[in-house]
């Protein structure tokens, strides 16, 4: 407390200039963002905290939180609420627990509170991106010293709609601007090639579906983890038989088929797996590999095709090679929690966020 205290003492005797902005995530302060949340001020009563760890740097004394509104779904009622309150602390985002009202490092302060009105929004703004309409300005200036994440805490009571005493269920969302989700898995680069047999009107083919997913990703059995599913499609058979390779070939003939070649080179090592899954839309899938992620596996190439027999007789797939991804990179981590509620027990997330939020210091 010491050192913030003293910390706010030298920056209020910095010389007086214009506010600086920026956003979370960085960059949004003149570019719109590619999709929308409608996260906040949805109901008449609303609990929400995010945890922000995209904000690390020098200290900075903020004075302002702000939104703004997405002018591609932009359709709200006029909303008030009684009161609206906002309380800032540190927090660290790596030891997340189950709730939030354990993430606070330090103490939480109310930066601001007050009643809070906000017009309808019936057309599409002029200016894109619109302006940071819905503010909250700090009625407390409050030090950031940029080391550790930042936890936001937003109440919303007393919510009214068009000055009426009900809010519907649904319907009564706030779009707000958000930036593109980021990719918590990467997707192996496949490549298709050789003679396809066409049992059918279309030609039948193999695939190798491989991903590589990070800590970030919203479902935890798939963290950190590589996942590989085989698939055929068009085989119209009952039984496929996918050959799984480290080598290929330029093509060589293949006992009973005149219509295309053999392309997996037997020999290096190979592995045959049956495919009796039913099929889903002319497809087969058969997922033979989902577990911990291992450096050493990126961008290692594997290489497939599939035989199979009809009564016309026995024919190949095309072949494909795809690789292992490597692990994605994590973003800087932005997570939200929200309740509609009166029960502090009672919470959604954390979910990872894209809310574009601006700050002024």
């Amino acid at each position: 407390m010491l050192l913030r205290s003293l910390l706010l003492i030298g920056l209020a005797c910095a010389p007086v200039s214009a506010q600086n902005l920026f956003t979370a995530p960085p960059g949004f302060q003149s570019t719109e963002g590619s999709t929308h949340t409608t996260a906040l001020a949805g109901s008449f009563y609303g609990r929400y905290a995010l945890q922000d760890g995209s904000l690390h740097g020098p200290p900075l004394n903020l004075r302002e939180m702000a939104f703004r509104h997405d002018p591609f779904t932009f359709v709200a009622e006029a909303r008030r609420f009684h009161t609206v309150s906002l309380r800032l602390a540190d927090c660290n985002i790596a030891a997340r627990v189950a709730t939030w009202s354990q993430m606070p490092v330090s103490t939480p302060t109310e930066v601001f509170r007050a009643p809070v009105s906000w017009p309808a929004v019936k057309q599409q703004p002029q200016s894109i991106p619109p302006s940071f309409d819905y503010r909250f300005p700090f009625q407390t200036n409050w030090i950031y010293f940029g080391q550790r994440d930042l936890h936001a805490e937003l109440e919303f009571v007393g919510g009214l709609l068009n000055n009426s005493s009900t809010w519907p269920t649904y319907g009564a969302e706030l779009p707000l601007d958000a930036a593109t989700p980021p990719l918590t898995y990467a997707t192996g680069t496949e490549t298709k090639f050789g003679l396809a047999c066409r049992p059918t009107a279309y030609p039948a083919e193999a695939s190798i579906w491989a991903l590589t997913f990070n800590s970030q990703d919203s479902n935890p059995q798939n963290h950190d983890t590589t996942f590989v599913q085989l698939i055929t499609r068009n085989t119209v058979s009952l039984l496929d038989v996918f050959a799984l390779g480290l080598g290929t070939t330029t093509g060589v003939p293949f006992p009973g088929v005149t219509c295309s070649f053999n392309y997996i080179d037997f020999t290096k090592p190979v592995r045959l797996f049956l495919m009796q899954h039913p099929l889903v839309n002319n497809t087969r899938r058969l997922t033979i590999f989902q577990g911990p992620y291992q450096p050493a596996w990126a961008n290692f190439t594997l290489h497939g095709q599939a035989v199979f027999d009809r009564t016309a007789g026995r024919f190949l797939t095309s072949a494909v090679s795809t690789q292992i991804p490597a692990m994605p990179p994590k973003l800087p981590e932005r997570y939200l929690w929200s309740a509609t509620d009166w029960l502090p027990p009672n919470a959604d997330g954390p979910q990872l966020t894209t809310l574009i939020i601006r700050f002024a210091h």
